[in-house]
């Protein structure tokens, strides 16, 4: 089974998929397969030499297509040596305080999942020493885009070490991980910092952009469009819906690879739902936008739904014109999308497939659809 995201697997026909953990022979060099991303128009890959602890960037057109089942192996394979640990502990002393390389030249915010969770605990407490160690003459103000974006927890607050120095003393570096991330998020959202930096410093450490929306401050909790982020988890779990949708307002949904529901915003007019759905990330492969008709409100208003799970659209039903049920907690959590192929059917939907303890539905219509579910 693949690690990490599902828009990380690269199905090929005749030949078995390529995934974050998998392997991949190029010119008789077997090399563990990273994330997948895009540089312009061409599909990416991050690869990782075996015995190498350093992960790079080539286009997939360029090592991955038209490969045998001989090339390709969901495991590392047996007669292939990988002593990964002396290579990460000599890349960490030697390039992540390196200001004219650094963690961006490790290309480990792209690494296969697995790899990462397995080399952190071995090497975070030098790469911590290491970046400690920064001199603050490296960095200056005019240091340009090689200064650095480490994200700290300090005291339960945001904390980016953007140049040389010593951090704080009570300030602890975030893993590069899944857990590193979700704790991220969870600061991240809850901080005074602008989010340009919170965005520049997810992108330069983990390789993920930050979901705009996170614009809550302390001095203004209400900036926070509650709608607009899925929180904690960047994949698909823990969904609201915003605590008000009149009828005749529009809901912006993006739909990953895995038919999940990762991407939903608000707007008043179509003219704003349709700006707003320039700015769903590239690599959400469908966008739609949902004239809200109808809204419903139980009475079991305290009722919560167990989190946790990701909420799944059927991605091919969401062609214009057809209808659409969303079924939300007492506390606007999503927790199922029905579709249908009209307005009326979604109306039929709502009363046959959603049970009555259900605290609130959102009943609307497709009016556009964008990209493609590929």
């Amino acid at each position: 089974m693949a690690d990490g995201h599902p828009h990380d697997i690269l199905a090929r026909q005749g030949t078995p998929p390529l995934f974050p953990g998998s392997w991949l022979r190029w010119d008789d060099d077997w090399y563990e397969v990273g994330r997948f991303g895009w540089q312009g128009t061409h599909r990416t890959i991050w690869i990782r030499l075996a015995g190498d602890a350093t992960w790079e960037s080539h286009k997939v057109s360029a090592i991955a297509l038209n490969k045998t089942d001989d090339d390709v192996s969901p495991t590392k394979p047996s007669d292939v040596a990988d002593d990964w640990l002396s290579g990460a502990e000599r890349v960490v002393k030697s390039t992540i305080a390196n200001p004219y390389r650094g963690w961006p030249a490790m290309g480990w915010a792209h690494a296969a999942p697995a790899w990462l969770e397995a080399v952190w605990p071995r090497v975070g407490p030098a790469a911590e020493a290491e970046i400690a160690d920064i001199r603050a003459s490296y960095y200056g103000s005019n240091y340009g885009p090689a200064e650095t974006r480490f994200p700290y927890d300090l005291d339960g607050e945001v904390y980016v070490h953007r140049r040389g120095g010593k951090p704080p003393t009570a300030a602890t570096l975030l893993p590069p991980t899944a857990a590193g991330w979700s704790q991220w998020l969870r600061l991240a959202a809850n901080d005074e910092h602008k989010y340009a930096l919170r965005d520049e410093t997810s992108k330069w450490w983990w390789g993920r952009p930050l979901r705009p929306g996170m614009q809550r401050t302390r001095k203004n909790p209400s900036r926070r469009r509650p709608g607009r982020l899925m929180a904690p988890d960047p994949y698909g779990e823990g969904m609201q819906l915003p605590p008000q949708t009149p009828i005749g307002s529009y809901l912006v949904l993006g739909v990953d690879h895995a038919q999940r529901l990762v991407w939903l915003d608000q707007a008043k007019r179509m003219n704003e739902a349709q700006a707003l759905q320039k700015k769903v990330p590239p690599d959400v492969p469908l966008v739609a936008i949902i004239k809200v008709e109808n809204n419903g409100m139980g009475p079991n208003r305290n009722r919560k739904f167990v989190g946790g799970e990701a909420v799944h659209v059927r991605a091919a039903e969401l062609v214009q014109d057809a209808g659409i049920v969303i079924a939300a907690d007492g506390e606007n959590a999503i927790a199922a999308v029905f579709t249908a192929r009209t307005l009326d059917g979604a109306y039929a939907a709502n009363e046959r497939r959603i049970p009555a303890g259900v605290p609130r539905t959102v009943i609307g219509t497709v009016r556009h659809r964008y990209r493609s579910a590929s």
